[in-house]
C-alpha cells in the first residue's frame, strides 16, 4: 500500500512519467500499473524479490537506457503485530528480509 501511494504521488505530483514497480507476487502490481498507465505514466511490473540480488541485477539490466534509472524507492515491508521479545525467528525473519542491504552496500 505504502509503495503504491508514493508511485501514485510521483506521478500525479512530480510528474514521473516512467516506473518500474517491483513485486513478489505482480497481482496488485498490474492492478496499479493500470492506474498509473490511465494517469499518463508508463508502467512496467517486475515479478522480483529485492532481497534476491540475481533477480534484481535482471530487472535492473532491463531498464531501457532511452528512460534511465533516477531513483529507487525501497518501501517494501511486513507486518508483524506484536513487541520484538515476543516474536518467534520466522517472523523477525520475514520483518527483516525485505529491508536486508546486500553486502557492501551503504545506507547514503
Amino acid at each position: 500500500m505504502l509503495g503504491a501511494a508514493v508511485a501514485r504521488h510521483l506521478v500525479t505530483a512530480h510528474g514521473v512519467r516512467h516506473l518500474v514497480l517491483l513485486s513478489r507476487t505482480g497481482g496488485a502490481g498490474e492492478e496499479l500499473a493500470a492506474e498509473l498507465r490511465d494517469l499518463g505514466a508508463t508502467a512496467v511490473v517486475a515479478r522480483a524479490d529485492a532481497a534476491d540480488r540475481a533477480a534484481l541485477a535482471e530487472v535492473l539490466a532491463a531498464v531501457p537506457a532511452e528512460h534511465p534509472l533516477t531513483g529507487v524507492v525501497h518501501a517494501a515491508g511486513v507486518l508483524a503485530d506484536a513487541t520484538l521479545a515476543t516474536l518467534t525467528p520466522e517472523q523477525i525473519e520475514a520483518v527483516l528480509r525485505p529491508k536486508r542491504r546486500p553486502p557492501g552496500t551503504c545506507t547514503s
